[in-house]
């Protein structure tokens, strides 16, 4: 995982670059943080540890990338803030689970095919509730312009 944040850093603000080049002179742009699919790991067997892991690493990550936007000069779309990336302490229920689980892990699967039984998930995309999400953090970063 570190030589993935690695080739963020190296090649990130050069995407930026290019993409503020493309673009004509005072043109808003934004880029959204990541949610973490994998929360969904939360309710195989054994894999609450994992989950819960994967989440330290997907903050790091999201830090790292806000950090590398607003250095670039682009708005950020905080898209792990809404869809409660890091929300796993508070417990809430999820329909199928016996036990309430992270407020992280039943947003996970409210909003991506990740808790979608086959053929369609599990799949780390967004649903269509996930996309309007999405586009609401985008509205939100230009409109903080």
């Amino acid at each position: 995982m570190i030589k993935g944040a690695a080739h963020i850093s190296a090649n990130l603000p050069v995407i930026m670059r290019r993409l503020r080049r493309a673009a004509a002179p005072g043109t808003p742009i934004a880029a959204m943080t990541l949610y973490n699919p994998f929360l969904a790991l939360y309710l195989t067997p054994g894999g609450h540890a994992e989950a819960i892991a994967s989440d330290e690493y997907a903050h790091n990550v999201n830090e790292g990338l806000a950090r590398l936007y607003r250095a670039g000069g682009f708005r950020v779309a905080h898209v792990d803030t809404a869809f409660h990336t890091y929300d796993i302490s508070r417990k809430t229920g999820l329909a199928g689970q016996p036990h309430p689980v992270p407020v992280a892990v039943a947003e996970v699967c409210r909003l991506t095919w990740m808790c979608a039984p086959a053929p369609v998930g599990p799949n780390i995309h967004a649903n269509k509730a996930g996309y309007g999400l999405i586009a609401q953090a985008f509205a939100t970063a230009f409109a903080s312009g």
